[in-house]
């Protein structure tokens, strides 16, 4: 891949400003917030181009200007991988917006011997300005597994540390802002994900997961009818959470949830298209949940938990 890179300090463990690539005549201007910065060209043995021409100059640091982006309401951290079930992290003020000029680190911890698994479930980040910088360790400088940028639906980035931390760091410029990020994370190989077509599954009070065919591989088939009913005993409730879904839009593929032991019970919800929050169906003693798919576009499909649910004793004033 042939790109130019351009850090604001002098190693690449310094924050990313741009990533540039492609054929462009028009005049890009940076500036630094530092008084050094790191240019990286990269290039291929396949095809070879004109170039770059790249002028430089010292200029004096202008007073911050007013600016009326959103407020940050947390950024970065250090967060620990739970052993059953996952949690998740977002950037501030999602999906409202983030601030400008942001640099926020995330470190994430697993049990000495054990590792994280980190993934991106949704992804709106203004395109080669604003970076997500995944490392296999937790500080700035851990070897880079990967650079996110851009709005990115139809993708599910999944990164598995060597040792017990991985971390990422989330850098926003002063132009354009975009919706933000949610990310997940989780101890590797402490959740068994079944992915399949359908299947009768029997909730228990630990958190389950399930997953649409090739989740994480590549796209699910076309002309698909997938069902899957969780069902216990007459005296307990399941809980069905759809944490990730990526699917085509307009209801030409859907997934369906129905308060019952088949699809003729009330449906409780339909979804369609890209979401970037969880949906979490409460049920009685039984669910149903109905994948439909067409023959047009495929995209990730859904990943989804499910678990036995108490309900709250109503009361009255």
């Amino acid at each position: 891949m042939l790109n130019i890179q351009i850090y604001d300090g002098t190693t690449q463990g310094s924050t990313l400003l741009l990533i540039i690539s492609g054929n462009s005549t028009r005049l890009i201007r940076m500036t630094t917030k530092t008084s050094k910065a790191l240019v990286r060209f990269r290039s291929d043995s396949t095809v070879t181009f004109g170039g770059f021409l790249l002028s430089y100059s010292a200029s004096l640091r202008r007073p911050a200007r007013p600016t009326t982006s959103p407020p940050p309401t947390e950024c970065g951290g250090t967060y620990t991988a739970p052993l059953i079930g996952h949690a998740n992290v977002t950037s501030p003020n999602f999906p409202r917006g983030y601030a400008s000029d942001l640099n926020c680190l995330y470190v994430f911890t697993a049990p000495t011997g054990r590792q994280v698994k980190l993934w991106f479930g949704y992804v709106h980040i203004e395109t080669n300005r604003d970076f997500i910088v995944v490392r296999n360790g937790n500080t700035r400088t851990s070897l880079k597994l990967a650079i996110i940028t851009g709005i990115r639906h139809t993708q599910v980035y999944q990164y598995v540390s060597t040792g017990n931390t991985i971390s990422f760091q989330f850098t926003s410029n002063h132009i354009i802002r975009g919706r933000g990020f949610r990310a997940y994370y989780e101890v590797e190989g402490g959740n068994q994900v079944t992915s399949s077509c359908g299947g009768r599954l029997t909730p228990t009070n630990t958190p389950l997961y399930i997953a649409s065919q090739n989740w994480g591989l590549g796209h699910y088939p076309s002309n698909s009818n997938c069902t899957w009913v969780f069902k216990t005993s007459l005296s307990k409730n399941v809980r069905v959470c759809i944490l990730s879904i990526n699917l085509e839009g307009h209801f030409a593929d859907s997934l369906k949830v129905y308060n019952g032991p088949s699809a003729q019970f009330r449906r409780l919800i339909a979804i369609t298209g890209t979401h970037y929050y969880t949906f979490c169906i409460n049920g009685r003693s039984a669910l149903t949940m109905v994948l439909e798919t067409d023959s047009s576009v495929q995209n990730l499909g859904f990943k989804a938990s499910y678990q036995l649910y108490t309900r709250k004793p109503s009361t009255v004033g």
